[in-house]
């Protein structure tokens, strides 16, 4: 369940935006998008956080962990970046193919993750 949500809020509210322009100067709302961005970047890592909890006490989860830890930093690095307004677009593209990488080694694990928007973002 915690890797749907972090999956979920990354691709949300950071990927997307960042595909259709969302971050760029001058975009309407881009400051609001910013700071859904942040905020679902932090919901994300606590998310993480709390998956990899579980990855390290379960050693058939152990594989995961380096996919979770790898994305923490980039979701830590894309907050920062965000909240400096230092964007740079393709990383926030690229964070969606560390959230299906991540996804994917769940699924040869034999887990069922889905993607699922949190409520309440």
């Amino acid at each position: 369940m915690n890797l749907g949500l972090a999956a979920g809020a990354t691709k949300r509210w950071i990927v997307d935006p960042a595909q259709e322009g969302g971050f760029a100067k001058g975009a309407p709302k881009r400051k609001r998008t910013i700071a859904k961005a942040v905020v679902a970047g932090a919901f994300a890592a606590k998310q993480l956080n709390d998956a990899r909890k579980l990855a390290e006490r379960d050693p058939e989860l152990k594989p995961l962990l380096a996919k979770i830890a790898g994305l923490t930093a980039v979701l830590g690095g894309l907050t920062t970046a965000l909240q400096d307004g230092n964007v740079d677009v393709q990383d926030l593209v690229g964070t969606g193919t560390d959230v299906d990488q991540l996804l994917d080694v769940g699924k040869t694990l034999g887990l069922d993750v889905k993607e699922r928007t949190p409520p309440g973002l």
